[in-house]
C-alpha cells in the first residue's frame, strides 16, 4: 500500500518545493524593486579604502541576484521531475486529474500562508530601511467637471475610478450559462474522463453558488444609472482628459465643438473611397513576399477577415 502512494507523496513534495521556490523568486525580486536588503544580502566588508562605500551598496544587489538565478534553476530541476512524474501518474491512475485538484487545494492553501509571511517580513523591513519623501507628489485631479451637473459623494467616488474600471455586475443567469457551456466543453473529452471532470466543474459551481446566493442589482450599476440619467437631462459628457487620467464632464456641445475645431485644425480631408482594401491587399502580398520570417502554413495567423472603416 505504501509503495503505491509513493509516486503520489513523492508528487506532493515536489510542487510543495516548487511554490515555495516560485515565493522565493517573487519575494526576492520585490527586495531588489523596492531597494530593500533582507538579512541574507547583509554581507559587510573591511572599510579599508575609499571605494569600501561603493562596494558595500553592490553587494546587497549582487547577493539577491545571484540567489534569483540559484532559484531559477531550481525551479528548472523541480519542473523536469514534476512532468516525468506527473506523465506516469496520469498513465497508471484513472482518478489522478481528480487527485491532482486536490493536491493543489491544498498547496495553495500552503502557498497563501508562505505568501502572507513573506508579505509580512518585507512591511517589517519596507518601515525600517525605507526613507519617506520629504517633497509630496503631485498629481492630476481626478475628476474635472465643468458643466452645471452636481454629484453625490458615491457618484464622485465611483467616477474617480477612471473610465477603464469594470464594474462587478455580471448577467442574471450568468452561473446557469457557465454550467451548460462547461458540459459541452466536457462532452468532448473521452468517455472514461467525463465524470471526473463533471465533479470538479460541480464543485466549482457549488462554490459560485455559495458566493452568489441570490441576484441582487450592484450598487455600482445603481449609480451609474444615476449618473448617466444626469447626463442624458444635461445633455453632457464624459470624457478623457489629453492630459493625465482625468475624467472629464462637460456640455456635449462644447464636446463637439472641440472636435470640429481639432478636425479643422488639422487640415483633415473625407476620403472619397474606403482605403481599408487597399491596405489589406498590400499587408497579403507583404506577408506573400515573407517566405524566409513567415512559413506558408503559418500565414493565416497574420490576416485578418475582409473589414470596412
Amino acid at each position: 500500500m505504501n509503495a503505491s502512494r509513493g509516486p503520489i507523496h513523492k508528487n506532493v513534495d515536489l510542487k510543495r518545493k516548487l511554490y515555495k521556490c516560485n515565493a522565493s523568486i517573487y519575494f526576492n525580486r520585490q527586495y531588489l524593486k523596492q531597494h530593500i536588503t533582507p538579512s541574507y544580502a547583509n554581507i559587510r566588508i573591511p572599510n579599508t579604502s575609499l571605494a569600501h562605500k561603493y562596494t558595500q551598496r553592490k553587494i546587497p544587489t549582487i547577493r539577491i541576484t545571484d540567489e534569483i538565478r540559484y532559484l531559477h534553476a531550481k525551479k528548472q530541476q523541480l519542473n523536469i521531475q514534476i512532468y516525468h512524474l506527473h506523465i506516469s501518474l496520469a498513465n497508471t491512475r484513472n482518478m489522478w486529474p481528480l487527485l491532482q485538484q486536490n493536491i493543489k487545494e491544498k498547496l495553495r492553501t500552503e502557498s497563501r500562508t508562505k505568501y502572507k509571511t513573506l508579505g509580512s517580513k518585507i512591511k517589517r523591513l519596507t518601515r525600517t530601511q525605507t526613507k519617506t519623501p520629504q517633497e509630496p507628489h503631485t498629481f492630476y485631479t481626478l475628476i474635472i467637471n465643468n458643466s452645471n451637473i452636481s454629484f453625490i459623494n458615491s457618484e464622485i467616488t465611483l467616477l474617480q475610478k477612471g473610465m477603464k474600471y469594470n464594474t462587478h455586475s455580471k448577467k442574471r443567469n450568468w452561473i446557469q450559462n457557465l454550467a451548460l457551456e462547461a458540459e459541452i466543453a466536457i462532452t468532448q473529452l473521452p468517455s472514461t474522463e467525463r465524470e471526473v471532470y463533471r465533479k470538479l466543474v460541480a464543485d466549482r459551481i457549488n462554490t459560485l453558488i455559495m458566493q452568489n446566493p441570490t441576484h441582487q442589482t450592484q450598487p455600482e450599476t445603481k449609480v451609474i444609472r444615476s449618473i448617466q440619467s444626469k447626463l442624458k437631462e444635461n445633455n453632457a459628457t464624459v470624457t478623457r482628459a489629453d492630459k493625465g487620467n482625468s475624467t472629464v464632464i462637460l456640455p456635449t456641445l462644447q464636446y463637439e465643438t472641440k472636435i470640429q475645431n481639432f478636425i479643422l485644425n488639422n487640415k483633415f480631408r473625407t476620403a472619397t473611397a474606403d482605403p481599408t482594401n487597399t491596405f489589406q491587399a498590400q499587408v497579403r502580398q507583404t506577408i506573400r513576399d515573407s517566405k524566409s520570417l513567415i512559413p506558408n502554413d503559418t500565414r493565416w495567423r497574420y490576416t485578418n477577415m475582409r473589414m470596412t472603416s
